[in-house]
């Protein structure tokens, strides 16, 4: 048996261009820097048993019953500090992640990190089915870049619809990612299958209607 060519040394991979190692950079950054800034803003101050609202329902609280005490009297005034605190901070965050200029970036890059998800495992837009087998360079993607997609459109629908509303294009590539995802259960990444169901249908549907 001829051995020659298995043994071989294989030849190095082309280096990557700007224009792909940029792509890979902004991915990565969003997702080390902007998602889960995000999901540190959603769960300080919006989610039902967030700090910030237990504090303000507190402060409710003791504002109805009155101060009995000086004790009672300081934890008034120290929750009061703290409240005004939490939302100047609350309010720097709304500065950068209700910024309509980065909202639409963020979405239009999302769009193309789509259409090239779309790419790899339909090269011809031939639509469903999807071939059987399953592309190396899909199976080699990280999962968190469909979750990061589908997070963000999370973010977006409850707090920025009207960011959806003006990328018409974005919708479109969104939602026709979600469908060909769904028809092909082999293409789906395991751990976004609830990410998809919850937040692509609502945030994509929405996006592309108007």
């Amino acid at each position: 048996m001829d051995t020659s060519a298995a043994d071989a040394p294989t030849a190095a991979p082309a280096p990557a261009n700007f224009v792909t190692e940029s792509f890979f950079l902004t991915v990565r950054a969003l997702h080390v820097g902007f998602i889960p800034t995000v999901r540190k803003y959603l769960r300080t101050y919006f989610h039902e048993r967030s700090p910030f609202r237990q504090m303000i329902r507190m402060q409710h609280r003791l504002r109805t019953q009155g101060a009995a005490n000086p004790i009672e009297a300081h934890r008034q005034d120290e929750l009061k500090h703290e409240v005004a605190k939490q939302s100047r901070t609350m309010m720097c965050y709304m500065t950068h992640l209700h910024d309509e200029t980065m909202g639409h970036a963020v979405l239009n890059f999302y769009a193309f990190v789509c259409s090239w998800l779309l790419h790899i495992v339909d090269p011809e837009s031939k639509g469903l089915p999807l071939p059987s087998d399953v592309p190396v360079a899909f199976k080699s993607l990280p999962e968190h870049i469909v979750e990061d997609i589908a997070e963000y459109l999370v973010f977006t629908a409850q707090l920025t619809p009207e960011f959806l509303e003006r990328c018409v294009s974005s919708g479109y590539l969104l939602r026709r990612m979600q469908i060909v995802y769904w028809g092909s259960s082999i293409h789906t990444f395991p751990n976004v299958l609830v990410c998809q169901d919850s937040a692509m249908s609502v945030c994509c549907c929405g996006g592309a209607e108007q």
